[in-house]
């Protein structure tokens, strides 16, 4: 496990990682792997809490996206074969989930600036993970992770970061506002390979009362934030990729991190689970400020 460090009352844990000895040839087989291979989510604990399954989600029936829809939608491959997205907040930072950056992590690569992941023109290995230091890998609770890419991105209209929402921690002040998510996770109940085109859904946030009655209280904290597919959507949400964002639409603000899906599949009803970003803010900056 890593260390776990406290510095001016922010917890935190570091992942240090590495780039491989042959960089670019590494780039392209891990592309390769991914690309072919059933797809491996990252699945840090085997203690679940009710009806939790860490399968990196899936937006079933979803839309194509955009070329430069989503500029701040990255993807990243950890040691060749595990698959999760995340989102720019900085030139040099992403924000993803704590269950992607594992400490048995060698290397992660990120890549971005394209809605097609396997032919993203920005690939850069990251530095550093931080977990949150209060992060629950059985239950996923405080499911928020920032690596540190070491060096800036080269930003156009293709890459841009995203604003985090401040306000809305309060578990019943987003209730009923329209979200949207994103990321490359299965398109169909029948597969398990990556979707190359980013794909999005419309999703609508409910209050933790109503997911609470589904996952329960171990998992559904005051930090987690849950929705569900409006009634009538042609779409099934089951969340983006692990790590990917969700973002308010009345603001454009990112307001969620990917969790959790329903363990019994993405067409039972379920909600889907995001870590709460508005909740996570000011450890976000106490990192970015190390």
């Amino acid at each position: 496990m890593p260390t776990l460090f406290t510095e001016k009352g922010v917890p935190y844990s570091v992942v240090h990682l590495k780039q491989p000895a042959n960089a670019e040839a590494a780039a392209a087989a891990a592309i390769r792997n991914v690309s072919s291979q059933p797809l491996l989510q990252a699945a840090p604990s085997e203690g679940a809490g009710a009806g939790v399954q860490w399968d990196g989600g899936r937006i079933l029936n979803g839309a194509k996206a955009e070329e430069c829809q989503f500029p701040h939608q990255v993807a990243f491959i950890t040691n060749f074969n595990t698959f999760c997205g995340g989102s720019l907040i900085g030139a040099r930072w992403v924000l993803t989930a704590a269950h992607c950056v594992f400490d048995n992590a060698q290397w992660i690569l990120v890549l971005a600036g394209s809605a097609n992941w396997a032919s993203a023109p920005v690939q850069a290995y990251a530095a550093r993970g931080y977990l949150h230091g209060d992060y629950n890998a059985s239950y996923l609770v405080n499911d928020v992770a920032l690596l540190d890419l070491g060096a800036d991105l080269p930003l156009d209209d293709c890459l841009q970061p995203v604003d985090l929402e401040t306000q809305g921690c309060d578990n019943d002040d987003l209730a009923g506002e329209q979200a949207v998510t994103s990321g490359w996770g299965y398109t169909s109940g029948n597969t398990h390979v990556l979707e190359d085109w980013l794909q999005y859904v419309d999703t609508e946030i409910v209050r933790n009362e109503y997911c609470l009655s589904f996952y329960g209280n171990i998992t559904v904290a005051d930090t987690t934030v849950c929705s569900v597919s409006p009634v009538g959507a042609s779409g099934t949400l089951c969340g983006g990729d692990s790590g990917g964002p969700l973002v308010w639409q009345a603001t454009g603000r990112q307001m969620g991190i990917n969790s959790f899906v329903a363990s019994r599949g993405c067409t039972a009803g379920w909600p889907s689970g995001y870590a709460r970003v508005p909740c996570f803010v000011q450890w976000i900056e106490a990192v970015q400020a190390l």
